[in-house]
């Protein structure tokens, strides 16, 4: 699915944006650190922007917990273009 809508926003044309409509930025400066989480994404029209960022939260989240319980994070979910 992000793949679709990636393509998709990639067809669409780009009135001079100078970066990508969508993608991601994770960094942890030291093991004890927490983790920073940059997304950003592209929605379709159907869906309410709202309930996928908090889905996209959500699968994050559930990710960082699987693999490490004791980690914190910093996450920043960001719509970037509706398609």
């Amino acid at each position: 699915m992000p793949q679709r809508l990636r393509s998709a926003a990639l067809s669409v044309p780009r009135l001079g944006h100078a970066s990508p409509p969508g993608g991601r930025r994770v960094s942890r400066t030291g093991g004890s650190e927490p983790w920073s989480i940059e997304v950003q994404i592209v929605t379709r029209a159907e869906a309410r922007a709202v309930e996928v960022t908090r889905a996209t939260r959500t699968a994050i989240e559930t990710f960082l917990e699987a693999r490490d319980p004791a980690a914190t994070s910093q996450i920043t979910i960001t719509v970037t273009g509706i398609v």
